[in-house]
Protein backbone atom coordinates (compact mmCIF):
# COMPACT_ATOMS: atom_id res chain seq x y z
CA UNK A 1 0.00 0.00 0.00
CA UNK A 2 1.25 3.36 -0.50
CA UNK A 3 0.08 6.29 1.07
CA UNK A 4 0.59 9.94 0.82
CA UNK A 5 -1.16 13.18 2.62
CA UNK A 6 -4.26 14.55 1.25
CA UNK A 7 -3.79 17.92 -0.05
CA UNK A 8 -5.66 20.40 2.43
CA UNK A 9 -6.22 17.90 4.86
CA UNK A 10 -4.35 17.88 8.35
CA UNK A 11 -5.03 14.87 11.26
CA UNK A 12 -1.37 14.31 13.80
CA UNK A 13 -3.43 11.86 15.39
CA UNK A 14 -4.81 9.40 13.11
CA UNK A 15 -5.04 8.44 9.23
CA UNK A 16 -7.91 10.79 8.61
CA UNK A 17 -5.35 12.98 6.14
CA UNK A 18 -3.94 9.71 4.19
CA UNK A 19 -4.75 9.55 0.33
CA UNK A 20 -4.09 6.46 -1.20
CA UNK A 21 -1.97 6.43 -3.93
CA UNK A 22 -1.22 2.14 -4.76
CA UNK A 23 -3.03 2.42 -8.43
CA UNK A 24 -0.38 4.95 -9.86
CA UNK A 25 2.46 3.04 -8.86
CA UNK A 26 1.22 -0.60 -8.92
CA UNK A 27 -1.53 -2.51 -11.13
CA UNK A 28 -4.08 -4.38 -9.15
CA UNK A 29 -3.34 -7.71 -7.76
CA UNK A 30 -3.91 -10.37 -10.19
CA UNK A 31 -3.76 -7.92 -13.24
CA UNK A 32 -0.37 -8.09 -15.17
CA UNK A 33 0.73 -3.94 -16.81
CA UNK A 34 -0.18 -5.58 -20.81
CA UNK A 35 -4.10 -6.78 -19.44
CA UNK A 36 -3.57 -3.31 -17.67
CA UNK A 37 -2.45 -1.23 -20.81
CA UNK A 38 -4.36 -3.16 -23.13
CA UNK A 39 -1.61 -3.39 -25.66
CA UNK A 40 -1.23 -7.34 -25.28
CA UNK A 41 -2.94 -10.45 -24.29
CA UNK A 42 -1.43 -13.42 -22.89
CA UNK A 43 -2.14 -16.71 -24.41
CA UNK A 44 -0.74 -20.33 -23.17
CA UNK A 45 0.10 -23.30 -25.80
CA UNK A 46 -1.09 -26.76 -24.28
CA UNK A 47 2.18 -28.52 -23.10
CA UNK A 48 4.38 -25.42 -22.96
CA UNK A 49 4.91 -23.47 -19.67
CA UNK A 50 5.64 -20.11 -21.58
CA UNK A 51 3.08 -17.39 -22.47
CA UNK A 52 3.19 -16.04 -25.89
CA UNK A 53 2.40 -12.66 -27.20
CA UNK A 54 -0.38 -11.78 -29.12
CA UNK A 55 0.30 -9.15 -31.23
CA UNK A 56 0.86 -8.11 -35.29
CA UNK A 57 3.74 -8.20 -36.84
CA UNK A 58 6.10 -5.66 -37.65
CA UNK A 59 5.21 -5.71 -41.40
CA UNK A 60 1.63 -5.43 -40.82
CA UNK A 61 0.86 -9.45 -40.85
CA UNK A 62 -1.40 -10.84 -38.40
CA UNK A 63 0.48 -13.63 -36.16
CA UNK A 64 -2.71 -14.40 -34.02
CA UNK A 65 -3.21 -17.67 -35.74
CA UNK A 66 0.95 -18.46 -34.99
CA UNK A 67 0.39 -19.52 -31.11
CA UNK A 68 3.83 -21.32 -31.21
CA UNK A 69 5.91 -18.74 -32.27
CA UNK A 70 8.78 -18.26 -29.87
CA UNK A 71 11.43 -15.26 -30.05
CA UNK A 72 15.03 -15.45 -28.57
CA UNK A 73 17.49 -13.06 -28.46
CA UNK A 74 19.80 -12.60 -30.83
CA UNK A 75 18.11 -15.41 -33.11
CA UNK A 76 15.55 -14.92 -36.27
CA UNK A 77 11.79 -15.55 -36.00
CA UNK A 78 10.70 -19.39 -36.67
CA UNK A 79 7.99 -21.06 -35.88
CA UNK A 80 8.63 -24.17 -33.10
CA UNK A 81 6.55 -27.25 -32.48
CA UNK A 82 5.96 -29.67 -29.54
CA UNK A 83 8.12 -32.12 -31.67
CA UNK A 84 10.70 -29.47 -32.30
CA UNK A 85 11.39 -29.15 -28.38
CA UNK A 86 12.64 -32.58 -27.64
CA UNK A 87 15.06 -32.99 -30.39
CA UNK A 88 16.22 -29.44 -31.49
CA UNK A 89 17.81 -26.35 -29.32
CA UNK A 90 15.86 -23.49 -27.67
CA UNK A 91 17.42 -20.82 -29.73
CA UNK A 92 20.05 -20.51 -32.86
CA UNK A 93 23.48 -22.03 -31.65
CA UNK A 94 25.53 -20.65 -34.67
CA UNK A 95 24.31 -16.91 -33.36
CA UNK A 96 25.42 -18.16 -29.39
CA UNK A 97 28.95 -20.01 -30.37
CA UNK A 98 30.01 -19.68 -26.83
CA UNK A 99 26.68 -21.51 -25.40
CA UNK A 100 26.78 -24.97 -25.53
CA UNK A 101 22.77 -25.46 -25.53
CA UNK A 102 21.07 -28.18 -24.23
CA UNK A 103 17.84 -29.93 -25.62
CA UNK A 104 14.71 -30.34 -24.05
CA UNK A 105 15.88 -34.52 -23.55
CA UNK A 106 19.36 -33.44 -21.76
CA UNK A 107 17.19 -31.39 -19.50
CA UNK A 108 14.50 -34.02 -18.69
CA UNK A 109 18.08 -36.50 -17.79
CA UNK A 110 19.52 -33.58 -15.62
CA UNK A 111 16.44 -33.48 -13.76
CA UNK A 112 15.58 -36.96 -13.09
CA UNK A 113 19.44 -37.49 -11.99
CA UNK A 114 18.72 -34.66 -9.70
CA UNK A 115 15.58 -36.86 -7.84
CA UNK A 116 17.90 -39.36 -7.64
CA UNK A 117 19.92 -36.98 -5.09
CA UNK A 118 18.96 -36.66 -1.34
CA UNK A 119 19.30 -33.29 -1.20
CA UNK A 120 17.10 -32.20 -3.96
CA UNK A 121 14.31 -34.81 -3.35
CA UNK A 122 12.23 -32.15 -1.15
CA UNK A 123 12.33 -29.99 -4.50
CA UNK A 124 10.51 -32.90 -6.69
CA UNK A 125 8.33 -34.67 -4.53
CA UNK A 126 4.91 -33.70 -5.04
CA UNK A 127 3.27 -36.08 -2.39
CA UNK A 128 1.47 -33.88 0.18
CA UNK A 129 3.30 -33.04 3.38
CA UNK A 130 1.29 -34.33 6.77
CA UNK A 131 1.24 -30.76 8.78
CA UNK A 132 -0.05 -31.71 11.95
CA UNK A 133 2.09 -29.26 13.49
CA UNK A 134 0.90 -25.91 14.20
CA UNK A 135 2.92 -22.96 14.13
CA UNK A 136 2.43 -19.24 15.17
CA UNK A 137 4.31 -15.80 15.37
CA UNK A 138 2.53 -13.53 17.69
CA UNK A 139 2.69 -10.30 16.58
CA UNK A 140 3.94 -7.59 18.18
CA UNK A 141 2.19 -4.40 19.52
CA UNK A 142 3.23 -1.11 20.52
CA UNK A 143 6.73 -0.99 21.29
CA UNK A 144 8.10 2.42 22.85
CA UNK A 145 11.56 3.71 21.84
CA UNK A 146 14.01 2.61 24.63
CA UNK A 147 12.04 -0.43 26.10
CA UNK A 148 12.90 -4.07 25.44
CA UNK A 149 10.23 -6.36 23.59
CA UNK A 150 9.48 -10.02 23.32
CA UNK A 151 9.74 -12.44 20.70
CA UNK A 152 7.47 -15.37 20.80
CA UNK A 153 6.89 -18.28 18.52
CA UNK A 154 3.98 -20.73 19.67
CA UNK A 155 4.30 -24.59 18.49
CA UNK A 156 1.66 -27.19 19.30
CA UNK A 157 2.23 -30.71 18.61
CA UNK A 158 -1.40 -32.06 17.03
CA UNK A 159 -0.70 -35.28 15.96
CA UNK A 160 -0.53 -38.83 17.91
CA UNK A 161 3.36 -39.24 17.95
CA UNK A 162 6.62 -37.40 18.88
CA UNK A 163 7.86 -34.50 16.62
CA UNK A 164 11.68 -33.96 16.12
CA UNK A 165 11.42 -29.57 15.13
CA UNK A 166 14.11 -27.22 13.93
CA UNK A 167 13.53 -23.90 15.13
CA UNK A 168 14.92 -20.34 13.96
CA UNK A 169 13.68 -16.73 15.12
CA UNK A 170 14.88 -13.87 14.93
CA UNK A 171 15.06 -10.18 14.71
CA UNK A 172 17.00 -7.67 12.20
CA UNK A 173 16.88 -3.80 12.06
CA UNK A 174 15.85 -2.86 8.39
CA UNK A 175 15.89 0.12 5.98
CA UNK A 176 12.48 1.81 5.07
CA UNK A 177 13.18 -0.30 1.92
CA UNK A 178 12.93 -3.10 3.93
CA UNK A 179 16.76 -4.03 3.31
CA UNK A 180 17.90 -5.68 6.62
CA UNK A 181 20.40 -3.96 8.57
CA UNK A 182 21.62 -5.03 11.79
CA UNK A 183 20.71 -8.42 13.71
CA UNK A 184 19.25 -7.64 16.93
CA UNK A 185 18.95 -11.35 18.12
CA UNK A 186 18.70 -14.91 16.80
CA UNK A 187 17.65 -18.44 18.62
CA UNK A 188 18.15 -21.50 17.28
CA UNK A 189 16.65 -24.28 18.70
CA UNK A 190 15.99 -28.72 17.49
CA UNK A 191 13.74 -30.24 20.39
CA UNK A 192 10.96 -33.23 20.38
CA UNK A 193 7.55 -32.31 21.28
CA UNK A 194 5.46 -35.32 22.84
CA UNK A 195 1.89 -36.09 21.11
CA UNK A 196 -0.48 -33.07 21.77
CA UNK A 197 2.42 -31.08 23.56
CA UNK A 198 2.97 -27.31 23.74
CA UNK A 199 5.96 -25.15 23.48
CA UNK A 200 6.39 -21.21 23.37
CA UNK A 201 10.44 -19.95 22.21
CA UNK A 202 10.71 -16.07 23.72
CA UNK A 203 13.64 -14.11 23.12
CA UNK A 204 13.90 -11.16 24.67
CA UNK A 205 15.21 -7.92 23.17
CA UNK A 206 16.76 -5.18 25.19
CA UNK A 207 17.72 -1.23 24.74
CA UNK A 208 21.14 -2.40 25.03
CA UNK A 209 20.53 -4.76 22.41
CA UNK A 210 19.42 -2.78 19.84
CA UNK A 211 19.97 1.06 20.76
CA UNK A 212 23.51 1.61 18.39
CA UNK A 213 21.95 -0.67 15.38
CA UNK A 214 18.17 0.60 14.96
CA UNK A 215 18.78 2.86 11.06
CA UNK A 216 15.97 5.39 9.90
CA UNK A 217 12.23 4.90 11.42
CA UNK A 218 13.37 2.22 13.85
CA UNK A 219 11.53 -0.45 11.52
CA UNK A 220 12.55 -3.63 12.73
CA UNK A 221 11.31 -7.17 11.19
CA UNK A 222 11.22 -10.32 12.93
CA UNK A 223 11.72 -13.62 11.36
CA UNK A 224 10.59 -17.19 12.24
CA UNK A 225 11.06 -20.56 10.61
CA UNK A 226 10.49 -24.24 11.71
CA UNK A 227 10.69 -27.79 10.23
CA UNK A 228 9.94 -30.92 11.19
CA UNK A 229 12.22 -34.07 10.68
CA UNK A 230 9.64 -36.56 10.75
CA UNK A 231 6.58 -35.20 8.10
CA UNK A 232 8.94 -32.78 6.39
CA UNK A 233 6.98 -30.20 7.27
CA UNK A 234 7.88 -26.23 6.75
CA UNK A 235 6.77 -23.13 7.95
CA UNK A 236 7.59 -19.70 7.55
CA UNK A 237 6.59 -16.28 8.85
CA UNK A 238 7.18 -12.58 9.49
CA UNK A 239 6.28 -9.50 11.35
CA UNK A 240 7.44 -6.29 11.01
CA UNK A 241 6.97 -3.27 13.30
CA UNK A 242 7.92 0.56 13.93
CA UNK A 243 9.28 1.78 17.53
CA UNK A 244 7.55 4.88 18.58
CA UNK A 245 9.11 7.48 19.08
CA UNK A 246 7.43 10.40 22.13
CA UNK A 247 5.37 13.11 20.18
CA UNK A 248 6.38 16.53 20.70
CA UNK A 249 3.60 18.68 21.99
CA UNK A 250 3.37 21.87 20.79
CA UNK A 251 0.68 24.71 23.10
CA UNK A 252 0.39 28.58 21.24
CA UNK A 253 0.28 30.71 24.18
CA UNK A 254 -2.57 33.44 23.86
CA UNK A 255 -4.89 34.51 20.74
CA UNK A 256 -2.62 34.99 18.06
CA UNK A 257 -2.76 37.99 15.86
CA UNK A 258 -1.41 39.73 13.02
CA UNK A 259 1.41 41.71 13.75
CA UNK A 260 1.67 40.87 17.55
CA UNK A 261 4.24 38.82 19.47
CA UNK A 262 2.90 35.26 20.31
CA UNK A 263 4.37 32.50 22.14
CA UNK A 264 4.65 28.40 21.40
CA UNK A 265 5.73 25.72 24.00
CA UNK A 266 7.76 22.65 22.83
CA UNK A 267 7.83 20.03 25.52
CA UNK A 268 8.73 16.02 25.52
CA UNK A 269 10.03 13.58 27.96
CA UNK A 270 13.48 11.90 27.23
CA UNK A 271 12.14 7.92 27.05
CA UNK A 272 15.62 6.75 26.98
CA UNK A 273 18.21 5.54 29.69
CA UNK A 274 20.88 7.54 28.42
CA UNK A 275 21.69 11.70 28.39
CA UNK A 276 20.81 13.63 25.17
CA UNK A 277 23.62 15.41 23.89
CA UNK A 278 23.79 18.14 21.33
CA UNK A 279 20.33 19.12 21.20
CA UNK A 280 18.42 21.30 19.54
CA UNK A 281 14.89 22.50 18.11
CA UNK A 282 13.60 23.60 14.40
CA UNK A 283 10.74 24.78 13.88
CA UNK A 284 8.79 26.68 11.11
CA UNK A 285 5.43 27.92 9.71
CA UNK A 286 4.17 29.42 6.61
CA UNK A 287 2.78 33.06 7.50
CA UNK A 288 4.04 32.55 11.34
CA UNK A 289 7.49 32.50 11.49
CA UNK A 290 10.60 31.51 8.84
CA UNK A 291 12.21 27.94 9.52
CA UNK A 292 14.92 28.74 13.07
CA UNK A 293 16.86 25.97 15.00
CA UNK A 294 17.65 26.92 18.35
CA UNK A 295 20.58 25.12 20.47
CA UNK A 296 19.10 23.52 23.26
CA UNK A 297 21.17 22.04 26.80
CA UNK A 298 21.62 18.05 27.77
CA UNK A 299 18.46 16.61 28.73
CA UNK A 300 19.02 13.38 31.34
CA UNK A 301 17.28 10.53 31.48
CA UNK A 302 13.42 10.47 31.56
CA UNK A 303 13.78 14.60 32.09
CA UNK A 304 10.98 16.07 30.78
CA UNK A 305 11.43 19.19 29.32
CA UNK A 306 9.38 22.42 28.11
CA UNK A 307 11.14 24.98 25.79
CA UNK A 308 9.53 28.35 24.92
CA UNK A 309 10.29 30.74 21.72
CA UNK A 310 8.15 33.88 20.79
CA UNK A 311 7.15 34.13 17.49
CA UNK A 312 5.18 36.74 15.10
CA UNK A 313 2.47 36.16 12.75
CA UNK A 314 2.86 37.58 9.87
CA UNK A 315 -0.85 36.91 7.62
CA UNK A 316 -4.09 35.96 9.06
CA UNK A 317 -6.09 32.49 8.24
CA UNK A 318 -5.42 28.80 8.93
CA UNK A 319 -2.10 28.11 9.87
CA UNK A 320 0.40 25.81 10.66
CA UNK A 321 3.48 25.63 13.16
CA UNK A 322 5.63 22.46 12.57
CA UNK A 323 8.73 21.44 14.84
CA UNK A 324 10.95 18.75 15.53
CA UNK A 325 13.48 17.61 18.09
CA UNK A 326 16.94 16.39 17.45
CA UNK A 327 19.97 15.05 19.37
CA UNK A 328 22.90 12.75 19.07
CA UNK A 329 21.33 9.75 21.00
CA UNK A 330 17.96 10.23 19.52
CA UNK A 331 16.19 12.19 16.56
CA UNK A 332 13.09 13.00 14.52
CA UNK A 333 10.67 13.91 17.43
CA UNK A 334 8.41 15.84 15.35
CA UNK A 335 4.99 17.78 16.17
CA UNK A 336 2.60 20.05 15.18
CA UNK A 337 -0.62 22.64 16.23
CA UNK A 338 -3.20 24.29 13.89
CA UNK A 339 -3.36 27.86 14.44
CA UNK A 340 -6.03 30.34 13.53
CA UNK A 341 -4.12 33.91 12.88
CA UNK A 342 -6.25 36.72 13.44
CA UNK A 343 -6.58 40.48 11.66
Amino acid sequence: MILTKRPGADDDVSDADAEDITSLYKNPDGMSRYQKQGDFNYHFNQGMSSPYLERRDMRGGDLRENRDMMHYPGASVRRLSINDVNRKPWYDESRHPNDSGSSAAERVSAMNAARSVERTQPMFDNRPVNEDVYFDLIEQEKVAWGQPFNLQFLIQNRSQEMRTITTILSANSVYYTGVTARRLGRSDRQFVLQPGGRETLQVRISWDEYRDKIVDYGHIKIFAMASVQETKQSWSEEDDFQLEKPKLDVQIRGNPQVGQDCFATFSFMNPISVTLTECEFTFEGPGLVRAQTVKYRDVKPGEMISFAHKFLPRFSGERKLVASFNSRELGDIIGSRPIHVRD
